[in-house]
């Protein structure tokens, strides 16, 4: 959940934590808008060797990805200092750009229309018809 001007952006995990646990999601709200402190953190080295061995996971997979397919498109992380907004909206623009081309691996992409924002890990493409074309994308995490 992220606090964007005086609006709520909310992602796939804020729905999940939701249907999980409504309280849950009310606690996140009261911290994004500020009303509540946040949780303290507690330092864990299990979750940093979790969190590389994801990268190390993820770098791979997309290797692998770059030998089935033949064309793989990054969306860049746009410079740090621009707003979120920002930053979401031109990720977003790159990713849209990179379907329409077809693609058939969009890594790191983005989509976001202001209120719902999704990071996937991955997109690739399937032959299905869409408003893109004669294909259309699912999302695949690593």
């Amino acid at each position: 959940m992220h606090l964007v001007g005086d609006r709520l952006v909310f992602a796939a995990t804020d729905l999940s934590n939701y249907l999980a646990c409504p309280h849950l999601s009310g606690l996140a709200r009261a911290v994004t808008l500020g009303d509540a402190p946040k949780p303290r953190t507690y330092d864990d080295p299990g979750a940093e060797v979790l969190r590389r061995r994801g990268l190390e996971h993820e770098a791979q997979f997309l290797a692998e990805l770059r030998e089935r397919y033949r064309s793989v498109i990054e969306i860049a992380e746009p410079e740090p200092g621009i707003p979120s907004a920002a930053r979401w909206s031109s990720g977003a623009e790159s990713t849209r750009t990179a379907m329409q081309i077809g693609a058939d691996v969009i890594f790191q992409s983005v989509l976001f229309d202001g209120a719902w924002l999704g990071k996937p890990d991955f997109l690739l493409r399937v032959n299905a018809p869409s408003d893109l074309g004669r294909w259309s994308y699912e999302v695949v995490d690593a």
